[in-house]
């Protein structure tokens, strides 16, 4: 039987920069938004909390929920690479606490990196999920909530 893993990401712009994780292996480097798996027991904002304070070595506050998205990997390009993965990603909007960083703790596989983006530079990066890129443009438009479906 399979199981749906539950992730929460944030969402975090300051003076018009994303804050991103960036990961590298020997064939790729590429970014995301920091964040990670829900541990059982755990509210949504607290697994947040947690991860982006394990990534980045910053403290948030969390925001509104922004974006849902599936991530059913036999749908897309990595397609065999962990058989029947299927992934509820809930995107937050969320604040530094502090602009103090502390240090990162437990940085996932091919994390190399913590980086603040200008949100101009987002098109032109090799980021996941590729949809959010054309959606950073309104990223402050605050009405907006999408579910992004079983997208890449």
């Amino acid at each position: 039987m399979y199981k749906i893993r539950t992730s929460t990401k944030a969402i975090i712009v300051d003076d018009n920069k994303v804050l991103l994780i960036k990961y590298q292996t020997e064939y790729n480097t590429w970014y995301e938004l920091p964040g990670g798996g829900q541990n059982f027991e755990e509210t949504l904002k607290d697994c947040l909390k947690r991860e982006c304070k394990e990534e980045t070595g910053y403290d948030v506050t969390v925001g509104n929920l922004r974006y849902v998205r599936d991530y059913i990997e036999d749908n897309h390009e990595l397609f065999g690479e962990h058989t029947g993965f299927h992934q509820l990603e809930l995107y937050f909007m969320a604040k530094l606490e502090n602009k103090k960083q502390g240090i990162s703790h437990a940085q996932d596989i091919d994390q190399v990196d913590t980086c603040w983006i200008p949100i101009e530079d987002i098109p032109n990066i090799h980021f996941y999920p590729k949809k959010l890129k054309s959606l950073f443009a309104n990223i402050t438009d605050l009405d907006e909530q999408i579910y992004l479906g079983d997208i890449n």
